[in-house]
């Protein structure tokens, strides 16, 4: 399954933990649809 369709199927809109390996795709999706925000770092 595919990494939008995940985030599309559980309508999450937060998201946290520790990424690796076995979550590189959806980080990458997240990372490229939400990227960072400024004002927490």
């Amino acid at each position: 399954m595919k990494s939008e369709k995940f985030a599309e199927i559980i309508g999450a809109d937060f998201y946290t933990g520790v990424p690796d390996s076995q979550l590189k795709a959806l980080c990458d999706y997240l990372m490229n649809t939400y990227g960072i925000d400024a004002t927490i770092i």
